[in-house]
């Protein structure tokens, strides 16, 4: 897990492109996110990315979750990449309702994940020794 950082930080790793969130504050800021992420996907050319999102230890309100993962698929829907975020378990919902949203609009790019290696095992990256 990320030292918390109070901004978002965005590392290109060669193959993929490792994402550290500060703890989750609001919809506008967690889009301002988002865009960031599209920015970097178009600016590196990575469909892989690894987000810790491991900051934020309580769920995202569930109708703000829901505006969210719409906004995702907006955003998304052309560059089509694939996305692991390690989460707290405390913040992941139970019936993988994000992921579900996603996957309903005609996307299968998100998974929420609670460690590294499952992580990278899902996007196709040989974890580091």
């Amino acid at each position: 897990m990320a030292q918390i950082r109070a901004e978002m930080c965005i590392e290109d790793c060669g193959t993929y492109l490792y994402i550290i969130l500060p703890p989750y504050e609001s919809v506008a800021a967690m889009q301002d996110h988002i865009e960031k992420i599209y920015d970097a996907v178009e600016k590196y050319g990575n469909r892989k990315i690894l987000v810790d999102a491991t900051a934020t230890e309580k769920q995202i309100p569930i109708f703000e979750l829901y505006e969210l993962c719409i906004y995702l698929v907006a955003k998304f829907k052309n560059t089509r990449p694939k996305i692991a975020v390690i989460a707290h378990p405390s913040a992941v919902y139970p019936d993988r309702f994000g992921e579900n949203v996603v996957r309903n609009r005609g996307l299968d790019l998100i998974r929420f994940i609670d460690s590294t290696d499952e992580a990278m095992t899902w996007l196709g990256i040989k974890p580091a020794q």
